[in-house]
Parts: structure tokens; C-alpha cells; sequence
């Protein structure tokens, strides 16, 4: 199949937008342009994980095929990574021979791991949780409505539960945007015969609007423009069906830097700290 370049295109936009992120002074309510970036940067990112994910492969795989492809494509970089950002984080200590609970600090770096890592243990928890609800979808019911029907209730049920209690090295409550980038992925091919200029021009509509409230609310109390709450997902909702209406009908202005960027996410989201 030739290469969709939209989805590198809107990988790009997406990982280099982390980046700035992180490059960007002063926290999140000081700096409007930090605030936007970190309102829908990560439900975006994991939305387009989720868009990129085959359930129909997905549900034929084996235990033993799931962990090869995953472990190797990115586990392993995952790891490497871990234990290079461990050792710098903890280079003056090692350096100076301090090894006192150096062993339980260095274990805890992969349950906890250094600043942005955690992103990678969260996606492979999506997508084990996910081959779970499939694999066992597929065996009671055989139909792609039940499917559908029992991931969307189940990534609701599991955010809401992580949501409240605010487990930190996971992110659970993304689980959501996830399921969401693949229920996207479906609409599209839904769409496929029947797209309309009336659909396109209301999602577009709507993420302006959401664009609008966005901004607005960065000038409200901080415990209503907070980073995760129920708008923040309400409202990131409408922009993520703009993003897979984009991928699906490759529709991404192109830029031969931007879609290197998207091709090499990984690569980029694991060392830019650096």
C-alpha cells in the first residue's frame, strides 16, 4: 500500500508540538501558548495511536505474536532508554560511589519512569487491554457492533475508575482517547461512500468552537481550565474526528520535514529531553 502521508503529517505536528512543550518557560497557566499545546497534544497523540491500530489483525494475533511485535518494536527502545535517562538522572551519585538504595531507585524507574517515559508503558497497556476485550468479544459474540459496543463501555468505565484515583505512571484515564482514535478509524470507513461536505464542515466548525473555549477558559480559575477534567474530554472529542478525517481522506497540507518528524516519532519522543 503507498504510504499515507497525512498520518505522517499529523504525527509530526503532534510529537513536535510535545517538544515545544517542553521547551516552552513558565508553567502551564503562565504561557497560553504551553496551555493550548498541553490541552490536546497527548489526547491527540494517543487518539492517533489508537486510529493506527488494527483491531481485526489485532484479534487473530497470538499471546506470543502480540509480545513480539510490540517488545521489539518498542520495548526495547523503551528500556534502553530507561536505563540511559537513569544513569544520567543519577550520574552525580553514581559518580560519587553513593549506591545506598540505588537498586530499589533503579527498579522504581520502570514503574516510575523519568519525566515523558511514561507514555510507553501506557500505550502497551492500552493495547494489551484492548486485545483483551476483542479476543473475548470475538469468542462470546462473533459481530463487530458488540465489539465496539463493549470497548467503548469498558474505556469508559476503566478512565472514569483511574480518573478518581489518579493512578500516576500509566495515565489510564487516557484509555478513552485511545478507543476513541479507533471508534474514529471505523466512522471513516463508515463514511467512505457518503462523505459530505454538511459532515466536514460541522466537525470543522466545532473544533473552532472548541479552539474558542480553549482559549477562553485559560483566562477562568485554574480548577476549571485544570489539564484533566470532564470538559477536557468532552471538548477534545470534536478534534480528534477532525485529526482521522484528515488521515483517512489525506487531506494534510504536506511538508517533507514535518512527515520525517511523524516517521520518526519514536525515535524523537524517547531522546528530545535531551
Amino acid at each position: 500500500m503507498k504510504r499515507n502521508n497525512s498520518i505522517d503529517f499529523v504525527k509530526g505536528i503532534l510529537i513536535l508540538s510535545v517538544v515545544l512543550g517542553h521547551v516552552l518557560l513558565g508553567g502551564v497557566r503562565q504561557n497560553i501558548l504551553r496551555y493550548m499545546i498541553y490541552s490536546i497534544h497527548m489526547p491527540l497523540f494517543i487518539a492517533m495511536s489508537g486510529y493506527l491500530l488494527n483491531t481485526d489483525k489485532l484479534k487473530t494475533m497470538s499471546v506470543k505474536e502480540l509480545i513480539k511485535k510490540y517488545f521489539f518494536r518498542v520495548g526495547i527502545p523503551w528500556i534502553i532508554a530507561v536505563n540511559v535517562y537513569f544513569v544520567w538522572d543519577n550520574a552525580e551519585y553514581l559518580m560519587n560511589g553513593k549506591m545506598d538504595n540505588m537498586l530499589k531507585t533503579y527498579l522504581i524507574s520502570y514503574v516510575r519512569p523519568y519525566l515523558h517515559l511514561w507514555y510507553i508503558p501506557a500505550f502497551l497497556t492500552y493495547v494489551i487491554l484492548t486485545y483483551i476485550v476483542v479476543k473475548l468479544v470475538n469468542y462470546y459474540f462473533q459481530d463487530k457492533k458488540s465489539e465496539y459496543m463493549v470497548l467503548g463501555m469498558f474505556a469508559g468505565i476503566i478512565s472514569i475508575i483511574a480518573f478518581y484515583n489518579k493512578i500516576p505512571s500509566i495515565k489510564l484515564y487516557y484509555y478513552v482517547f485511545f478507543v476513541f482514535g479507533i471508534f474514529g478509524k471505523k466512522l471513516m470507513e463508515d463514511l467512505r461512500d457518503e462523505k459530505t461536505k454538511s459532515f466536514v464542515i460541522s466537525i470543522a466548525v466545532t473544533s473552532v468552537i472548541v479552539f474558542l473555549i480553549r482559549v477562553f477558559l485559560f483566562t477562568t480559575e485554574y480548577d476549571l481550565a485544570k489539564q484533566v477534567s470532564l470538559y477536557y474530554y468532552v471538548l477534545n472529542f470534536p478534534l480528534i474526528i477532525a485529526m482521522c478525517c484528515i488521515c483517512f481522506w489525506k487531506k494534510a497540507p504536506g511538508c517533507r520535514w514535518v512527515e520525517f518528524a511523524g516517521r520518526e516519532s519514536l525515535s524523537i519522543y524517547l531522546w528530545h529531553v535531551f
